[in-house]
């Protein structure tokens, strides 16, 4: 599920630079206020390939997509903490180790 997230979180953020505006961004604002807790949750499935409740609808109202959001914030705490930012674009469409890039993002930890 990390990969996935990051594929199209990754794409989100990117268009979210050229943009200057959310593709979801309703998604962003039920998941911003809650996202110490999603990234409980998702932290606990985010090695494993069940999906359930990060794409489609989930429990408590979660929106479908979320999978998607928190992509993005890991890309974005990636984004933020580079020295070169181009660099960080061209890494960021170049995400081969997941794992790896999670840990250089910094993000929730």
């Amino acid at each position: 599920m990390l990969a996935q997230s990051l594929k199209e979180g990754s794409a989100d953020f990117i268009a979210k630079l050229i943009s200057g505006r959310h593709l979801n961004e309703h998604v962003h604002a039920y998941a911003n206020p809650r996202e110490a807790s999603l990234w409980q949750e998702f932290k606990a499935k985010m090695l494993g390939k069940d999906f359930a409740g990060w794409y489609d609808s989930g429990p408590d109202g979660h929106p479908k997509d979320l999978g998607y959001w928190m992509g993005y914030k890991i890309t974005e705490a990636f984004y933020r903490r580079a020295q070169n930012r181009r660099e960080a674009i061209k890494q960021i469409l170049e995400i081969a180790d997941f794992e790896a890039f999670l840990q250089a993002s910094g993000y929730a930890q």
